[in-house]
């Protein structure tokens, strides 16, 4: 029952999270990092992510899709990096 927990809170953490790339990770539709900055910017949403939310686990990574989109919307918008820890700060501390 535990592991059925965790995997629906991690759910809601990435759908509350990316609302507007939720459907599209899980289908394995992102963009591949291909530059130094891709790289750097998907760690990046990682160390967030784990400093934030805590150490994420195989099924966790299943979502790091969403990060590429993210950082794609970065690369455009740099103040998109603030909205993406505001909300994922507040998605895992609703689901704690």
């Amino acid at each position: 029952m535990a592991e059925l927990n965790h995997r629906l809170t991690t759910d809601k953490i990435f759908e509350n999270t990316f609302p507007q790339f939720i459907e599209d990770s899980k289908k394995g539709d992102y963009p591949l990092p291909t530059t130094d900055a891709d790289f750097e910017c998907y760690s990046n949403l990682i160390d967030i992510y784990t400093e934030t939310c805590g150490e994420p686990d195989t099924y966790t990574m299943k979502y790091f899709g969403a990060f590429l989109n993210q950082c794609k919307a970065i690369k455009y918008y740099p103040a998109a990096i603030e909205d993406f820890k505001t909300k994922l700060t507040a998605a895992c501390q609703k689901s704690a």
